[in-house]
């Protein structure tokens, strides 16, 4: 069993500050001691739609680089919904995690199957997050 960080904690939801974006937090997880790292796939961390090829590979051999493995891909999702046009866009999402985990190298995608998300709160946090 290895202890990894969950980068979720890196978002810059739940405190004040800027979002550290994956690369950095394989540089984090390495300073800080940790034997992996879980990635969240939303913004600015590493959804899918996000990371080309290139950066996949990059982001694979830093942390290679650093001894930190990629413990699990973790998909915020919403299979819940009553709308069935809203579930089939949360099962290609999840797809593209699956994939995203495969070209990784990380053995795990680990599903939030009714996840609701979160509140905006502060001012400035929506345009952050919706930065495309």
């Amino acid at each position: 069993m290895k202890i990894g960080l969950y980068s979720i904690t890196y978002r810059g939801v739940w405190y004040r500050g800027e979002a550290l974006d994956v690369f950095q937090l394989v540089r984090l997880a390495k300073q800080q001691g940790w034997d992996g790292l879980e990635l969240d796939t939303e913004r600015p961390h590493a959804a899918p739609m996000d990371l080309s090829s290139d950066d996949r590979k990059r982001l694979r051999d830093l942390a290679g680089e650093a001894g930190i493995d990629l413990c699990a891909i973790s998909p915020n999702c919403d299979l819940s919904s009553p709308v069935p046009v809203q579930r089939e866009a949360m099962i290609c999402y999840v797809r593209e995690c699956i994939e995203l985990a495969r070209d990784l190298g990380s053995p795990i995608c680990k599903i939030f199957a009714a996840w609701r998300s979160y509140s905006v709160r502060r001012s400035g946090d929506l345009q952050r997050h919706l930065r495309v």
